[in-house]
């Protein structure tokens, strides 16, 4: 369903303590999105629209490494209201590590956050615990949705059709009708 199981995002400054986090989450068999691995794809003249699409659509989890130069960045803020839009559906989705205290700004504030002060081991646990979690909560929709899906198509209604060719029915929604002749 998503490209990335997670996607880090960070101020060059946390690089190699992100790069930790990645590599922990990696080993958990994950996908992860950490730029400096992505080079070739990253160089673009549509490096924003890249970026859009990694923290809005592909990406199932997104971790956000706030620091002070995090959010004087504006390719870290793109990245920031991107995951903050996509994760309006399930909060759940985002995960901020916080290494301002005080000062990390409101709308962050009422997700889910790790202080930066934890070791990388740490916050790689909670991210993989997160994925194992939405995960299964995906694979149980799913197959609620495909048991809906096949109850529908196994469906029986009472038909008629009248002489001028118009159906009648107990259903307000026919996706597959069989007429049988009923002489």
């Amino acid at each position: 369903m998503y490209k990335y199981d997670a996607a880090l995002s960070y101020e060059s400054e946390s690089q190699e303590f992100v790069k930790e986090v990645a590599d922990y989450l990696r080993a958990e068999g994950w996908e992860v999105f950490f730029a400096p691995e992505r080079k070739e794809e990253m160089l673009s003249e549509h490096l924003n629209s890249k970026l859009y699409q990694i923290y809005q659509k592909e990406s199932l989890i997104k971790v956000l490494f706030v620091t002070e130069k995090y959010l004087e960045s504006s390719y870290t803020m793109l990245e920031a209201r991107r995951s903050l839009s996509s994760a309006r559906e399930n909060a759940r989705r985002l995960i901020v590590v916080n290494f301002i205290g005080e000062k990390l700004p409101k709308e962050l504030k009422s997700f889910v956050y790790i202080e930066g002060d934890n070791f990388s081991d740490e916050i790689a646990f909670l991210v993989s615990s997160r994925i194992n979690e939405l995960k299964a909560e995906n694979s149980a929709a799913e197959k609620k949705e495909e048991k809906r899906r096949v109850e529908a198509e196994n469906q029986t209604c009472n038909v008629a059709i009248n002489n001028s060719g118009y159906i009648f029915g107990d259903n307000a929604k026919l996706d597959h009708v069989h007429i049988n002749n009923l002489r």
